[in-house]
């Protein structure tokens, strides 16, 4: 009887992994998950994972082969990089994705909150650190980069502009920490 191959997959930015859930810490330890990220983790229950030192920068490259994988995820990372180096993720994911693979994109929502994240959240962090919040996203920007890069796009929760909230069945709410996000579903064609 032979296994089904190990899904690879892929996760942007994952931040201190002692502040997932334990849920989490094991869903994200299963074989098969690259972790891109912070790198000075302490030891916590339920994580058995690896992750890779990254830190995303203008111009920068994915060290990965082309179709090497068959789902990205991320979790309130995007925020943190400046327009255009987002765009640039984005091609580089859709780089390497392999085609029919899917994709997760988790986003403070410009539209969610009754006050909104302000641009440069938190105020006491200096534009060059990686927790300052240099990008807004809604329901419109998000898919849009996304589509620029050839990633289909399905909006799966969202508020959209005269504030009523979208929130589509079918998603893996079991990988999401944050649920009160933008959230937007992708595949390569």
């Amino acid at each position: 009887m032979n296994s089904a191959p190990t899904l690879r997959k892929l996760q942007l930015g994952i931040g201190k992994i002692a502040l997932l859930p334990r849920r989490l810490r094991i869903i994200f330890s299963v074989p098969g998950w690259t972790h891109l990220g912070e790198t000075d983790q302490e030891v916590v229950d339920g994580w058995t994972g690896k992750v890779v030192p990254w830190c995303w920068r203008r111009n920068d490259q994915l060290l990965f082969a082309d179709g090497e994988f068959d789902f990205i995820f991320s979790e309130h990372f995007l925020e943190h990089l400046w327009l255009d180096e987002a765009i640039f993720l984005m091609r580089e994911c859709f780089r390497v994705m392999r085609r029919g693979a899917r994709m997760l994109i988790l986003v403070p929502d410009a539209d969610l909150r009754p006050v909104p994240d302000e641009l440069g959240y938190p105020a006491r962090a200096s534009w060059e650190e990686a927790g300052k919040h240099k990008t807004r996203w809604s329901y419109r920007s998000l898919p849009a980069i996304m589509e620029i890069a050839g990633i289909q796009t399905t909006l799966l929760r969202y508020y959209d502009s005269g504030g009523i909230l979208h929130d589509r069945d079918g998603w893996p709410r079991n990988l999401v920490n944050r649920e009160d996000s933008l959230i937007v579903g992708g595949v390569k064609p």
